[in-house]
């Protein structure tokens, strides 16, 4: 899981340290960096999967509008553990700047992964030496230009475009060259003899970062036959996903059902029935009263589907490590709702990491102080992101 996360120059984030756990919310007003912090894991897992013109272009018209200061490069640095076992540790760095070759518009400028055995390894001491000045925060770089102690380089890219892999075991290494664009890390060759901590991290990122967006239309439509069991993360597949967990653990599905009556006063239940003119899965529910005939998905209200498929996040995890990132839970919910969904999402199982991006002080409340990261807007314009831990009484979070 990723266990810190350091931003330079993107968007709000002029240079922020963040920590994170296995759940983590993140609450503050509007404007005031919470969906800039889920756009920097994003921005990660784009960079690795996507290369870094492709990446930066899904999320501006330009590289300049995603930098706080438009002269300086975007930089991110992401801490790993491991969730079990006794596997090394790994730090993820990566600079994206604009390409003056005229090849591309951007280009990953500088990217190093490093391993490291022990998490206290993270934590360098400071310099013996100290400057005569200081410098400002944002102006100390979080690129490492020099390998610290006992940490061992496994993965490079120069501003030329040169990529390096080194055997994670042995002195063997080699020398590539994918272009300025292409990320070393996703351009890693699989090889697991040599490369076994490099592609796991790799892997994580290309596909164990999911962005949870639901799409409320396609919550409500039917679903055609041979949909996949998993749900996807804008809810196309919402009835296949509810009828795999009825078939796969009835008992969790029953408790899972019984969730959603707390939540919502009068459902009787929810099930999935196949329509006979043409196989199409329909989501349906019960209530009580005198019209006791099912209500399709297409009649019933937004906030209920949303709350049906985040409930249904923690039953379909892959049992690797993912890290969810879920904007603004409470959109459309009740306060039971809201309460419901910040039950199911904070008990997801290890290794799986959630982080939730709030505005509600309610599901900001209900969290531990130590899972709580505050963020408003700092008299330069910057985010300033402040630990739950630190702060007053929990009324006060959002106004801190």
């Amino acid at each position: 899981m990723i266990r810190k996360l350091h931003v330079q120059n993107f968007r709000m984030l002029r240079a922020s340290s963040i920590e994170l756990g296995r759940f983590r919310v993140l609450a503050g007003p509007a404007a005031s960096g919470r969906s800039t912090v889920l756009g920097c894991l994003q921005l990660l897992c784009d960079v690795v999967t996507k290369g870094a013109t492709r990446a930066v272009h899904d999320l501006a018209p330009s590289l300049e509008d995603l930098c706080f200061d438009p002269q300086r490069p975007i930089a991110l640095a992401a801490e790993l553990v491991p969730s079990q076992g006794d596997q090394p540790n790994v730090r993820y760095e990566v600079e994206i700047g604009p390409d003056t070759s005229g090849k591309s518009d951007v280009k990953v400028a500088r990217e190093q992964v490093f391993v490291l055995k022990s998490a206290s390894m993270f934590d360098e001491p400071p310099p013996a030496q100290p400057a005569l000045f200081e410098a400002e925060p944002g102006e100390i770089s979080i690129i490492h230009d020099r390998t610290p102690r006992g940490w061992r380089k496994v993965v490079a890219k120069s501003a030329e475009g040169r990529d390096a892999f080194w055997d994670e075991r042995t002195d063997w290494h080699s020398m590539l060259r994918f272009g300025v664009d292409r990320s070393a890390l996703g351009s890693l060759p699989d090889d697991p003899e040599r490369f076994p901590i490099s592609i796991a991290v790799r892997d994580f990122l290309r596909e164990g970062i999911r962005t949870v967006a639901l799409d409320v239309d396609k919550l409500r439509a039917p679903c055609a036959p041979g949909g996949r069991s998993r749900l996807a993360l804008d809810g196309s597949n919402l009835p296949f996903a509810m009828r795999d967990l009825q078939a796969r653990n009835p008992e969790a599905f029953g408790k899972w059902v019984a969730q959603l009556k707390v939540a919502v006063p009068g459902l009787q239940g929810v099930d999935v029935r196949e329509r006979d003119t043409d196989r199409y899965l329909v989501l349906e529910a019960t209530f009580d009263g005198a019209h006791s005939r099912p209500i399709p998905s297409w009649c019933l209200s937004d906030a209920l589907l949303r709350l049906i498929a985040l409930t249904l996040v923690p039953h379909h995890l892959s049992g690797r490590e993912e890290l969810y990132l879920i904007d603004e839970v409470e959109a459309g919910l009740h306060p039971r709702g809201v309460h419901v969904a910040f039950e199911a999402l904070s008990t997801a199982p290890v290794p799986t990491q959630v982080v939730c991006a709030t505005s509600s002080p309610m599901l900001a409340g209900r969290a531990n102080r130590d899972d709580v990261l505050v963020l408003k807007r700092a008299a330069d314009s910057a985010a300033a992101v402040l630990s739950g831990d630190a702060l007053p009484d929990k009324p006060s979070w959002l106004e801190a």
